[in-house]
């Protein structure tokens, strides 16, 4: 009985990076084409092992066709290095799309973070949009800015209704959105996008798997319904899916248990 309380004290706490992957299908794509995206969130800074080699080296082997920054890859109360360590050992491996989290939008210097991730050919995605090929593929990528409300002297509904009409539909090509913030889901809804990536949830910190997907989640709080994983959503005329990261940073003052810090790897299929 002691040895198996040790295994699963070893198991609820492994913190260790770990992979996991989402396979989503789609007709925008030829029957036989794969894109291949590596999904990052919620950074905040940190070092994984000297220089980021490690976790560098692990988003390389997975050989990406597109690397989405989701948010809070900086942090607002550490030093920037940790993040920008990672990006410059990433650079050149995939093109790199990167949208603000909360913690980014409350710095001071939020326009000189958006200035470096572009010196390091990261495409900083503001309330934006672009078209690029893939393998190929014409794909649009956009990016919802995030609503830091310490910053911001507008309510939550009013940040909305300003931003339902910021991105039009586009029927002809695979679209992606980068969000940081899941449960605005009836938000990216109305765009009708493809497949919407998200963080922000750190995986609701306590997780049980098969019983419990998260405890508490921010913007959220108790038995968040989007904590992490991959969702599909079903609207009056279409579908999309939304894939949570549970995202990367380990912080003794967020206790994460049966929740290891996590890259996605996403496979879009045309099917």
């Amino acid at each position: 009985m002691f040895v198996l309380l040790i295994i699963l004290f070893i198991w609820a706490f492994y913190s260790r990076m770990v992979v996991t992957r989402y396979t989503v299908y789609t007709e925008k794509l030829r029957w036989n084409q794969t894109l291949r995206i590596v999904l990052l969130a919620d950074l905040h800074s940190r070092y994984y092992a000297e220089g980021q080699d490690k976790l560098a080296r692990l988003i390389r082997d997975q050989d990406p066709d597109l690397i989405a920054l989701s948010g809070d890859i900086v942090d607002d109360r550490i030093s920037t290095q940790g993040a920008y360590s990672l990006i410059k050992r990433i650079e050149g491996c995939a093109p790199i799309f990167f949208v603000t989290g909360n913690h980014e939008c409350c710095r001071n210097d939020l326009e000189k973070i958006k200035d470096e991730l572009e010196y390091y050919s990261v495409k900083v995605l503001d309330d934006g949009q672009v078209i690029t090929t893939i393998s190929g593929e014409k794909i649009r990528i956009a990016g919802l800015e995030d609503p830091c409300m310490r910053k911001c002297n507008v309510t939550k509904r009013k940040w909305i209704r300003s931003k339902k009409d910021l991105f039009h539909k586009q029927e002809d090509m695979y679209s992606i959105l980068l969000s940081h913030r899941p449960e605005l889901f009836y938000l990216y809804d109305r765009w009708e996008f493809d497949l919407v990536l998200c963080g922000h949830t750190h995986g609701g910190l306590i997780r049980i798997p098969g019983i419990l997907n998260g405890l508490w989640a921010v913007d959220q709080g108790y038995f968040p319904k989007y904590a992490g994983g991959l969702y599909v959503h079903n609207g009056k005329t279409r579908s999309y899916a939304q894939v949570v990261s549970r995202g990367c940073s380990v912080n003794p003052n967020s206790p994460r248990v049966f929740n290891p810090p996590e890259i996605v790897v996403i496979d879009i299929k045309g099917k």
